[in-house]
């Protein structure tokens, strides 16, 4: 038994690891990391079915058994991991929704005194806010803006929030909070009174 804990020690150390990243990671907003740990779970399989392969059909069986003992460890604790970086990337946006309350107020007011929203979030330094904030997510630090004269939302304010791997996933913000279910880029998720956009 002390011998296989022995073995086992450094595959369950880089499991611990990964299973503590996702949670400092998905604060910074870093959406790509559980697609590439699902791609490690799935090349993880490979290994280890490569490596019952040759326990079974060769005489080497101590190795490849560890082997394969290694990636199932790893494997089994890639499904909470991708919960846990999931559900922490959830509450990233929860508070970046929170933070922003500041620039939403400040449109709101420009446009109540105005009669018409700010044709940019300049346009509201230094009367209703000291300067334009950044989003506090440092892998997604800037806001972005745009008026729709001729829409039925006036105006949006959103967090471009890709994922990675040509995803465009986007963190927005309409004044009315009147989200649909679904767009033509994909499902839209109501996080706070902001929505994220699933693409």
């Amino acid at each position: 038994m002390k011998h296989f804990a022995r073995e086992m020690a450094p595959a369950a150390l880089v499991a611990g690891v990964v299973l503590l990243l996702p949670a400092g990671a998905e604060l910074l907003g870093l959406g790509a990391f559980e697609m590439l740990l699902a791609l490690l779970a799935l090349a993880s399989v490979g290994v280890g079915v490569l490596a019952l392969l040759v326990a079974a059909f060769t005489r080497r069986k101590r190795q490849p058994l560890r082997v394969a003992a290694g990636c199932a460890v790893f494997v089994v604790l890639c499904y909470p991991c991708i919960k846990l970086s999931l559900t922490a990337r959830r509450v990233a946006f929860a508070r970046l929704a929170t933070r922003s309350q500041k620039v939403v107020a400040a449109i709101a007011s420009y446009e109540r005194e105005n009669g018409s929203p700010p044709e940019s979030l300049q346009s509201l330094v230094p009367a209703y806010i000291d300067h334009v904030p950044t989003t506090g997510l440092p892998a997604y630090p800037a806001y972005e803006y745009e008026v729709f004269p001729a829409a039925a939302t006036a105006w949006e304010l959103r967090v471009l929030c890709s994922s990675g791997f040509m995803n465009g996933d986007i963190f927005f913000f309409w004044p009315g909070g009147r989200y649909p279910a679904s767009t033509g880029a994909g499902s839209v998720e109501r996080i706070e009174d902001w929505a994220y956009l699933h693409e």
